[in-house]
């Protein structure tokens, strides 16, 4: 556990605790996202019997349970590293997973209708937010792709 905080500590120390704090302003509700994720899942893996006794998720079996909170920590988790090191890959990763569990659970929530009525427009909303954030992270990864190859190919013209 200690090995965790060192890491973080070192982290931000690298990039400087500025650079962490603008990144996770400036993407605020994708961070608020993916903290949410985590905070979802975690209680869960760690004792699965605090799930709400009315909760959709008391519905499936034990090992969809633990699936279901491990992706919302990973997922959540990967999201929220990329933020805070302004590392698109590592966010996309992120997001793709939680893009995947969501659409996953709510197509398995979607079998409770119309009882799970409010879960699964939660989750379809939810997966319409991952997906377009997949979308800008991938423009964003095009752009700057983009951009060092011009700057390479205009370093390169310099030289001959």
């Amino acid at each position: 556990m200690a090995g965790r905080y060192v890491l973080l500590r070192t982290m931000i120390s690298a990039l400087g605790w500025r650079k962490v704090l603008y990144s996770l302003l400036f993407t605020s509700v994708e961070a608020f996202l993916a903290l949410l994720c985590l905070v979802s899942g975690l209680p869960i893996l760690i004792n699965p019997g605090l799930l709400a006794p009315t909760s959709i998720m008391t519905q499936f079996p034990l090992w969809a349970v633990y699936g279901w909170a491990a992706g919302m920590v990973v997922g959540g988790g990967m999201t929220l590293v990329g933020i805070a090191i302004a590392n698109y890959y590592i966010e996309r990763i992120g997001v793709v997973n939680l893009l995947a569990l969501t659409i996953i659970f709510g197509t398995a929530v979607a079998a409770f209708l119309p009882q799970s009525m409010f879960v699964f427009l939660t989750y379809t909303v939810f997966a319409l937010a991952m997906g377009a954030r997949y979308w800008v992270l991938g423009q964003f990864i095009k752009y700057r792709t983009r951009r060092l190859e011009s700057l390479l190919l205009d370093e390169t013209e310099k030289h001959k």
